[in-house]
């Protein structure tokens, strides 16, 4: 399913190729007006990548938001 940083921001993982594409964008990600790295990366998905992240989602997260304990 795409990737929506609104939905998928709590663990994020990938390989070398795909932070290697990711790095190549540095300059959206560094310069892009927002304090959250979700936000700056769905710029750099949607203003710098040739194809769009997609997140894969498992029924039982690992990583939790510690605010909703």
């Amino acid at each position: 399913m795409p990737w929506i940083s609104s939905k998928h921001n709590m663990g994020f993982a990938f390989n070398r190729s795909t932070w290697s594409t990711i790095r190549k964008c540095a300059q959206h990600f560094c310069f892009y007006d927002d304090y959250n790295w979700d936000w700056s990366l769905h710029y750099v998905s949607q203003q710098c990548l040739q194809k769009k992240l997609h997140a894969m989602i498992v029924k039982g997260p690992r990583v939790f938001h510690i605010g909703e304990w």
